[in-house]
C-alpha cells in the first residue's frame, strides 16, 4: 500500500515538475480562456505578474494546485490557505472559483439539518459571502430550548457547528423561555455550561464570536433594552474572553454574546513557542 502523502507534499510535487520551465515554453492561450473577474466591477484590471513562478505556470495546473487546498470553514486546514488566498486578486479569484467554500459549507449544515427529527425542526444556515473576500463569515443556527432528556442529540448539533472555523455563529432558542425546567431563571442567566462552557473546556469550539438568543424574550419591544460588556474567564476553564450580556426593561437576559480572538483556545503553557500556539489560529 502506497504512503499517504500531504496535500502540501502534492502541491510541493507539482510545483517542482515544473519549477524548470520557462513561461515562454507554454502552449499559447487564447486571452479569455481563463480569464479571471474581477472582485468588483470598478476595479482595476489585473496586472501581469511575470516575476510570479505560481502565475507563470499554466492555468490548468495551477488549478490542479488549489484543488489540494481548502478554504471551508468546515476544515480544520481552512486556515493554513489563507495567506495564497490573500496573495494578489488573480489568484485570489481563481482559488474561489477552484474551491467553492461555500459549497462544502452547505453540505456540512444540510447533514446537521438532516440528522434531527422533524418534530424539532432545526435551521443552520450560512450568511452571506463577504462582498469584497468572498467567504461565509457567518452562520445561524435555530433550535428548540434544549431540555435535559435531548441533551444528547443537541450536543451532536453544537458540536458540529462549534466546530466550524467561523467569524460569528448565531444560535437562536426558540420556546418557553418560562419553563423552569429548563431555564431555571427564565432567561440566559440560566445558560447549562453543557451548552457552551463545557465545550471550551475541551477545546472544541473554533468560532471568534458565539451569540446566544432567547426568541421570546429578544423579539419583542423593549426585549434589547440594556447592553453590558465585560471581560470574563467561562467556568471550568482558563480561558478569558469578552461576554456581551443583552438585557430587557425587566432585567432579564434576552441574548449573551462570547468573544475570544484566540477562538477560545486555552493560552499556551509554559514551555509552549509562541509561534506553535500561534499556528493553531
Amino acid at each position: 500500500m502506497p504512503p499517504r502523502t500531504s496535500a502540501m507534499d502534492r502541491i510541493t510535487s507539482m510545483l517542482s515538475r515544473y519549477a524548470l520551465r520557462q513561461p515562454d515554453s507554454y502552449p499559447s492561450e487564447s486571452p479569455d480562456e481563463h480569464a479571471v473577474p474581477s472582485l468588483a466591477r470598478n476595479d482595476p484590471p489585473v496586472a501581469p505578474q511575470a516575476e510570479s513562478k505560481l502565475l507563470s505556470i499554466p492555468t490548468e495546473i495551477r488549478l490542479l494546485i488549489f484543488k489540494n487546498m481548502t478554504l471551508s470553514p468546515a476544515s480544520p486546514d481552512c486556515l493554513r490557505w489563507m495567506g495564497a488566498y490573500f496573495t494578489c486578486r488573480q489568484i485570489h479569484q481563481e482559488m474561489r472559483d477552484a474551491l467553492k467554500p461555500e459549497h462544502d459549507l452547505s453540505k456540512h449544515l444540510s447533514s446537521i439539518r438532516d440528522s434531527w427529527p422533524p418534530a424539532h425542526p432545526v435551521s443552520a444556515d450560512p450568511g452571506p459571502l463577504h462582498q469584497v473576500f468572498g467567504l461565509v463569515q457567518d452562520v445561524t443556527v435555530c433550535m428548540p430550548i434544549p431540555r435535559p432528556n435531548h441533551h444528547g442529540c443537541f450536543s451532536a448539533i453544537l458540536e458540529s457547528v462549534y466546530s466550524l472555523w467561523l467569524d460569528r455563529l448565531y444560535i437562536t432558542m426558540t420556546g418557553n423561555a418560562r419553563d423552569r425546567a429548563v431555564l431555571p431563571w427564565g432567561d440566559l442567566k440560566s445558560l447549562p455550561p453543557r451548552l457552551f462552557a463545557d465545550f471550551v473546556a475541551k477545546g472544541k469550539v473554533n468560532c471568534r464570536s458565539v451569540t446566544f438568543t432567547l426568541q421570546e424574550l429578544a423579539d419583542v419591544e423593549g426585549g434589547r433594552e440594556i447592553e453590558t460588556s465585560l471581560e470574563t474567564v467561562l467556568d471550568g476553564t482558563n480561558v478569558s474572553c469578552i461576554l456581551t450580556i443583552v438585557q430587557d426593561k425587566r432585567e432579564r437576559q434576552s441574548e449573551r454574546t462570547y468573544f475570544s480572538a484566540m477562538r477560545f483556545k486555552a493560552p499556551p503553557s509554559a514551555g509552549t513557542s509562541s509561534m506553535s500556539a500561534a499556528g493553531q489560529y
